[in-house]
């Protein structure tokens, strides 16, 4: 169990994945529920360095709003592979999305923010990329 003090929100540890070892063998797949008080407000997937009994955060992740975890549900029950670009929410600056990709370092699901902004318009570089039977694992 983990906390963040930060705006009064606690973050609870609810699942403990182990990814895929080529990439992520240091480590673990944490999901959280990030309470406000009593309620859960979102649901943050994170990859954490770990090193004995240390747990390091990385930028390796993603938090999810709870009102759209519904979504994300539908479109993770269907086929992973026909996941073209789908945008589970948006604000200013940033959309959330979910695509496949098949590329030198395989099949997988990239959770990601694509940023617009005066500077930049591209894919942010936290996020996480999962293999697809560790996508399979998290969603079963």
């Amino acid at each position: 169990m983990s906390s963040d003090v930060s705006d009064n929100r606690t973050q609870i540890g609810v699942n403990r994945f182990k990814l895929a070892p080529l990439r992520y063998g240091n480590g673990a797949f944490y999901l959280a529920a990030v309470l406000d008080g009593e309620h859960v407000r979102s649901i943050d997937g994170r990859f954490f360095l770990v090193a004995g009994n240390q747990l390091t955060p990385t930028k390796n992740g993603f938090r999810i709003p709870l009102e759209k975890l519904d979504f994300l549900n539908k479109v993770l029950s269907d086929d992973l592979r026909e996941i073209e670009d789908v945008v589970l929410f948006e604000n200013k600056s940033f959309q959330f999305r979910i695509r496949y990709i098949n590329d030198k370092y395989g099949e997988g699901i990239d959770f990601r923010k694509f940023k617009t902004t005066a500077k930049y318009t591209g894919w942010g570089s936290s996020g996480l990329r999962m293999k697809l039977e560790d996508v399979a694992m998290v969603r079963d």
